[in-house]
């Protein structure tokens, strides 16, 4: 068990664990934008390297999980953002 921020997850892959390519396809309200590099995921989020669109919280997005980096993740995963910092681009489901 990892400890992510404020919240205690099952499973836990940091940027130290992911592959060195490892990418989601990411659309809003069903238009391509493109591919952006995962920081860390988790059972209920994922952290997004800053793209060539950096979203406003609360934005509503779809995550194409073409790696299969989460175990078992519907496709598309529908996806909010909760926060966007100088980490990243956080996003939960």
């Amino acid at each position: 068990m990892a400890y992510a921020g404020e919240f205690v997850v099952d499973w836990f892959i940091s940027d130290t664990d992911l592959r060195s390519d490892a990418a989601v396809a990411v659309r809003h309200k069903s238009k391509k934008i493109g591919l952006y590099r995962v920081k860390e995921v988790g059972r209920d989020f994922m952290t997004l390297s800053h793209g060539g669109i950096s979203f406003p919280v609360g934005t509503q997005l779809e995550v194409e999980d073409y790696q299969r980096l989460m175990p078992r993740s519907p496709r598309p995963l529908a996806a909010r953002v909760v926060q966007n910092n100088q980490q990243g681009i956080h996003l939960a489901w």
